[in-house]
């Protein structure tokens, strides 16, 4: 009999963080489920750990398989996945006791539901599991008010954390795309223009690690740069479409590289920053954002063609 939920979790050198992860999945209160270990070529004891948990629970599964990256991981995990519903979970993050008892009860009241999100929180390595502190039931949201909400932050979505219909996932072709970065807002971009409706559960069932080496760094922009063509054919794609609203068509692109500049500010010296404004366009993009309904968002898109070094300087201090 196949399970009800297939949860994927790819992982690469994570021995330090794997048993605490993978216990937050055994430790369910609801047992209608897999768990697919994807182990992408790990060079520390994590091929061990993995298979000793398969050894100890019959619901573990595991693929060990030459480096192809988080997207390659998370698509080999898919592939032999049998559950109605599958839930990405990254190899260093932690979910609540009843994260699928809450998924479950939105199954039961929404049959035919798609797309299901939560509420998640940043975690510690000094802290790396926080219960819960609020349930403030769900909410749902059609896909012209979730894509804007999105854009505008407004809303927080993880590739992880989410649950996905598996019949919907591959009617719709959904995969991650094996680009440099930001392959998890490419995946959801290209979701919420498939989904009629998502369902929000506005409960923290999700506990985000920030760690050493999981944020922006200067020898990242390379990769950072290289993922600009996806994003640009992303945003070919939603103008195309019938299914995006017109601000999305518009803003997309340019606020996704609003968010580049104001990171990259942080860590690269401002003779490197002048090259990223070229590679990315900024020019085309910051005369887009004049327009955005933000404030602050205009205040700087007018001081950027006003003095980039102060530009520059700006993000950096945001």
């Amino acid at each position: 009999m196949c399970p009800k939920f297939s949860i994927v979790m790819p992982l690469y050198n994570v021995e330090k963080y794997l048993r605490n992860s993978v216990l937050s999945v055994l430790n369910q209160t609801v047992s209608d489920y897999e768990l697919i270990l994807v182990d992408d070529g790990s060079l520390d004891d994590c091929p061990r750990i993995c298979d000793e948990f398969a050894v100890q629970y019959s619901q573990v599964k595991v693929v060990h398989q030459e480096n192809m990256g988080l997207s390659g991981a998370r698509n080999a995990g898919f592939t032999i996945a049998k559950g109605k519903y599958v839930y990405f979970l990254d190899s260093d993050d932690i979910i609540q006791p009843d994260t699928l008892e809450h998924f479950e009860s939105v199954i039961v009241k929404l049959p035919n539901v798609k797309y299901v999100i939560s509420d998640f929180q940043y975690v510690t390595e000094r802290n790396v599991f926080k219960a819960a502190g609020y349930d403030n039931g769900i909410e749902i949201y059609p896909r012209s008010l979730i894509q804007e909400l999105f854009l505008k932050r407004q809303i927080r979505i993880l590739a992880p954390g989410a649950l996905l219909n598996v019949e919907w996932y591959k009617d719709n072709n959904l995969t991650f795309e094996n680009n440099p970065y930001s392959e998890d807002q490419l995946f959801i971009w290209r979701a919420l223009l498939k989904v009629d409706e998502v369902v929000h559960i506005k409960k923290p069932l999700y506990n985000y690690l920030h760690r050493p080496g999981s944020i922006m760094t200067a020898s990242s922009v390379s990769k950072i740069v290289k993922a600009y063509p996806f994003f640009q054919d992303l945003q070919k794609i939603y103008f195309r479409s019938d299914k995006a609203t017109p601000f999305v068509k518009l803003y997309l692109l340019p606020f996704w590289v609003r968010g580049i500049l104001h990171s990259s500010a942080k860590i690269v010296s401002y003779k490197e920053y002048e090259s990223i404004l070229v590679a990315f366009e900024a020019d085309k993009h910051c005369e887009a954002l004049k327009l955005y309904p933000s404030i602050i968002v205009k205040l700087l898109s007018y001081l950027y063609f006003f003095n980039k070094r102060l530009f520059y300087l700006v993000n950096k201090l945001l």
